[in-house]
């Protein structure tokens, strides 16, 4: 593998949400941003509009997230243009919100000057970032500097980890603290690509994500080392 370099971040606001895309009577949210919508996040920072550019971010990065704070969920009802009619109707949904979440995001990127304009991008972002929906607006705080990354291994980690393999799915162990959410595996978007019909789903992936404690897996798996913590990136 080449050399990678990679930093961390921290991506806070008052609420989040991220499409589950596979619920369809609710707007049901993933625990934490997938990749697409942190090379979104990413790409508004560095002030990309051209499409092309976000797709191609998104296949050179590599991302891992934490979940570092999470206060609960809420509630809200949406109203939604219902397609199937011939003229203009609206539907009521209810919509799935985290309330105050902190993510620490991971990135790695074998482009030297991309990851370090990325660095300096997300100090003074060119446009105004958001946590999956434009009512949540982001702040960034705690960038980490940049440093050469290194595969590792471990059995256990608290970061939000892809399926790799089936038959090393690890057990939720978790900690003393009040508010846990169960580790849950989610079925989401990986990549995008452009077609005639615009902008569809190319890969999906497996993540398994959790709030509180950690992952333990029984047979050791492949990692990254960002600054004396070890992640998944995907």
């Amino acid at each position: 593998m080449n050399k990678i370099y990679g930093f961390f971040f921290d991506i806070s606001g008052d609420y989040a949400h991220f499409r589950h895309i596979f619920t369809q009577s609710f707007f049901d949210t993933l625990l934490a941003p997938p990749k697409t919508t942190i090379s979104g996040i990413l790409a508004a920072a560095l002030g990309y509009d051209d499409e092309i550019e976000v797709i191609d971010l998104n296949e050179r990065v590599l991302v891992g997230v934490k979940i570092i704070k999470m206060s609960g969920f809420a509630q809200e009802i949406i109203n939604i243009k219902n397609l199937k009619e011939k003229t203009i109707q609206f539907t009521p949904v209810y919509r799935n919100l985290i309330v105050k979440p902190i993510y620490r995001i991971y990135l790695g990127l074998e482009d030297k000057e991309l990851i370090h304009m990325t660095r300096e991008a997300l100090k003074s972002p060119k446009h105004p970032l958001y946590l999956g929906i434009s009512e949540a607006l982001a702040t960034i705080e705690n960038i980490s500097p940049i440093d050469s990354i290194k595969e590792d291994s471990t059995l256990t980690i608290e970061s939000i980890t892809p399926v790799i393999d089936e038959g090393n799915l690890p057990s939720h162990k978790v900690d003393k603290r009040n508010f846990i959410v169960p580790a849950r595996r989610y079925h989401t978007v990986k990549s995008f690509k452009l077609t005639k019909r615009g902008r569809l789903p190319h890969e999906y992936i497996d993540l398994i994500m959790f709030y509180g404690g950690y992952l333990e897996f029984k047979k050791p798996i492949d990692v990254f080392q960002i600054q004396d913590e070890r992640v998944a990136l995907f």
